[in-house]
């Protein structure tokens, strides 16, 4: 058992291997795509200072997508952009 598993799971997946020439599973399609990332950069070079939450309810009426508010900060990340909400000055 060096790798924690049984032999016979051993030679399932060595079958598998041989059979497709892949190991294993290769994860999750990702839910968000190069359509829902377009958007999102355009709405957000459009007006840099959206809040999150009103992107995240764009998205969800605009484009019928759901995405937590930390998954969207995430993917803004990802793609480069900052939300540049300014907070007044007192006075100002």
């Amino acid at each position: 058992m060096r790798f924690g598993v049984s032999v016979g799971w051993g030679w399932k997946i060595s079958a598998v291997r041989n059979r497709t020439g892949l190991i294993g599973r290769q994860g999750r399609r990702p839910r968000v795509t190069v359509e829902v990332l377009d958007r999102l950069r355009e709405w957000v070079l459009a007006k840099p200072d959206h809040t999150l939450a009103e992107l995240q309810r764009r998205l969800q009426d605009e484009a019928d997508f759901k995405l937590s508010i930390s998954r969207l900060w995430q993917l803004l990340r990802q793609l480069g952009l900052r939300l540049k909400k300014v907070t007044p000055l007192p006075g100002a």
